[in-house]
C-alpha cells in the first residue's frame, strides 16, 4: 500500500511538471507570436521585417504585499528592420510584454525593469515607427505619455536617466517672475527637468560652445532645466538650456535648435522662494 501510494504521488508530481513545461512553451510561444505582431503593427516598413531568433523567455510573476499581483513576459528577438530613412538595421532586443500582451520595455540592453518611465519603448518609435499600438503606458495618462515622447525627441531624452515637470502653480509663478521687469512677454509652456545618464558627456548633449558653459558635468549638477518657451508669431515651441546667474541674477538661456543666447531677469522674491530653492535651482 505505502509503494502503491509513493508511486501514485511521484506520477501525480511528474505529470504536473510536464503540464507546467507543456504551458510554458505554449506561453512562448504565444508571445513570440504577439512581439512579431507587434512589431507588423507599428513599424512604418513592417513588410522589411525578417525574424531571426527568439531565446531566453521567461514569466515573471511579480508580487508585492499591498498590491495585486502582475504577470509579465520577457523574451530576447533577434531580427532586421528597415529603420524610418528605409535603411534595414539588425537589431537583437529585449521585449517585456505585461500580462494583457502590452509591449512595455524594449531594450539593446539587459535590464531587470518591467516598466520604464520614460519607457525604452520611446528609442525603438524614434527609430522605426511612432504608431504605439498595443503599447503599455505604465501608469501614466495617454496625453502626458505622448506630451513626454514629444519632449523626449526634442530635448534627446536617450541621453536623460528619466525627466519630469514642474508643477502648475510654480510654473506659474516663474512666468509671472520672469515677465515682471521684461518688456517682451514670455509664454513659457512647461520647464522639464532632465537627469542624465552617467554615460552622458556635454560633447553628446550636441550644444553649441556656450550652452557647453552654462552646463556642468554630472557629479556637480545632477540635474538640467529646459523652459519651453511658445513663439507667439508661429505657434511654435522654443526649447531652451537654462542656468541661473547667481551674480547677476537672471538666467542665461540657449536655444538647442538654433543655438540663439537669451538672458533673463527674474524678479528677487522668486528667487528666495521654495519653488525656485526646491524645484528649480541646480546644485553648485
Amino acid at each position: 500500500m505505502r509503494t502503491s501510494l509513493i508511486i501514485t504521488i511521484t506520477l501525480l508530481l511528474f505529470m504536473a511538471c510536464d503540464s507546467q513545461v507543456a504551458n510554458n512553451n505554449s506561453s512562448e510561444e504565444n508571445i513570440k507570436k504577439k512581439v512579431t505582431e507587434w512589431i507588423l503593427s507599428n513599424a512604418d516598413f513592417p513588410s522589411s521585417y525578417k525574424s531571426i531568433s527568439f531565446a531566453s523567455f521567461e514569466v515573471i510573476d511579480f508580487n508585492v504585499t499591498g498590491y495585486s499581483s502582475k504577470k509579465y513576459y520577457r523574451i530576447t528577438h533577434k531580427y532586421k528592420l528597415n529603420s524610418k530613412n528605409n535603411k534595414e538595421v539588425s537589431n537583437t532586443h529585449l521585449f517585456v510584454l505585461t500580462e494583457n500582451h502590452k509591449v512595455s520595455i524594449i531594450s539593446e540592453e539587459e535590464t531587470l525593469m518591467l516598466q520604464s518611465v520614460p519607457p525604452s519603448v520611446f528609442d525603438w518609435a524614434i527609430n522605426f515607427g511612432e504608431k504605439f499600438e498595443n503599447t503599455d503606458y505604465g501608469d501614466l495618462e495617454e496625453n502626458y505619455y505622448f506630451q513626454k515622447f514629444s519632449d523626449y525627441k526634442q530635448i534627446g531624452g536617450h541621453l536623460w536617466k528619466d525627466f519630469d515637470y514642474l508643477d502648475d502653480e510654480c510654473l506659474e509663478e516663474f512666468t509671472k517672475a520672469i515677465n515682471t521687469n521684461s518688456k517682451q512677454k514670455l509664454t513659457v509652456k512647461r520647464v522639464i527637468r532632465a537627469i542624465p545618464k552617467f554615460s552622458t558627456t556635454l560633447d553628446s548633449l550636441g550644444l553649441n560652445e556656450l550652452g557647453m558653459s552654462l552646463s556642468k558635468v554630472y557629479n556637480n549638477n545632477p540635474r538640467q532645466n529646459f523652459i519651453v518657451i511658445k513663439d507667439n508669431l508661429n505657434d511654435s515651441e522654443g526649447f531652451w538650456l537654462s542656468d541661473f546667474n547667481k551674480q547677476k541674477q537672471h538666467f542665461n538661456l540657449v536655444e538647442i535648435e538654433t543655438g540663439l543666447v537669451k538672458k533673463i531677469p527674474v524678479d528677487q522674491s522668486f528667487v528666495k522662494s521654495n519653488c525656485f530653492i526646491m524645484k528649480m535651482q541646480q546644485s553648485e
